[in-house]
C-alpha cells in the first residue's frame, strides 16, 4: 500500500472512531444527566431539612471526601416561592454553597462574613427579587405617608440572593478539626433548614 493509501486508511478509521464516539456520547448523555449531584439529592429531601452527604466517620456517597468535615445539602425549587436557608454557627469554620442546575456555584457564604449566631439566606428569582423590592418599596412608602403601621421585620438582617436558574442545590460543610468533635460537627451540618418562604403578604 502506497503512503497516500495509508494515510487515507488512517484517515478514515479516525473518522470512525470519533463518529462511534459521539454516537456513544449521545446515548449516553440522558443516564449521565440523571446523577448529577441535584438528580440525586431530589428523590431523598425532606422539607426544610438537608440530607448528610459525608460525616468525618463515615464516606458518605461523595467520591472525594474531607475526612475533617461533615457535608449535608439541600435541593431547592423555586417556581412556587423564594427559599430561606437558615444555619446556625459554631465554633468550627462553616460555610454554605448555593449551586444552580448547570451553572455550578454562584455563591458562597462563610461563618466570617456573618454576624450573631445564625446564616440566614434568602433565594430568589429575578423575578421574585423584583417582586420583593416593589413590597418593601410599597411598605416604606405606606410608612412615610402615615396608611400603614410598622411591623417587625421578618427579614430583618438576611441576606438577598438571587439565583440564575429555578432548580438548584445548597451544601453545608461543618469542619471537625478533631476526632471527637465528629459528631458535633454531624449535628451542626444537619441543623441548616431550606424552607420555602412566599413574599404574598408578607411584612417586609
Amino acid at each position: 500500500m502506497s503512503v497516500i493509501g495509508r494515510f487515507a486508511f488512517a484517515t478514515l478509521c479516525a473518522l470512525v472512531l470519533a463518529a462511534i464516539a459521539h454516537v456513544g456520547a449521545i446515548l449516553l448523555l440522558p443516564f449521565v444527566s440523571q446523577q448529577d449531584a441535584l438528580s440525586r439529592l431530589q428523590p431523598i429531601r425532606e422539607d426544610g431539612e438537608p440530607v448528610l452527604l459525608a460525616n468525618p466517620q463515615t464516606r458518605g456517597w461523595l467520591t472525594q471526601h474531607d475526612p475533617a468535615s461533615a457535608l449535608s445539602a439541600c435541593a431547592y425549587d423555586l417556581s412556587e416561592a423564594p427559599l430561606r436557608v437558615t444555619f446556625s454557627m459554631g465554633a468550627h469554620f462553616q460555610s454554605a454553597s448555593f449551586h444552580s442546575r448547570s451553572t455550578g456555584v454562584f455563591f458562597t457564604l462563610t461563618d466570617r462574613a456573618v454576624e450573631g449566631a445564625e446564616m440566614d439566606v434568602l433565594i430568589m428569582t429575578p423575578e421574585q427579587r423584583f417582586e420583593d423590592e416593589a413590597l418593601r418599596a410599597a411598605s416604606a412608602d405606606a410608612l412615610e405617608d402615615g396608611s400603614g403601621t410598622r411591623t417587625p421585620d421578618p427579614l430583618a438582617g438576611t441576606v438577598r440572593i438571587t439565583a440564575p436558574e429555578m432548580q438548584g442545590f445548597i451544601a453545608f460543610r461543618v469542619l471537625a478539626p478533631l476526632p471527637g468533635l465528629a459528631q458535633t460537627a454531624t449535628d451542626r451540618a444537619l441543623s441548616a433548614r431550606c424552607t420555602p418562604f412566599p413574599l404574598t403578604g408578607t411584612a417586609l
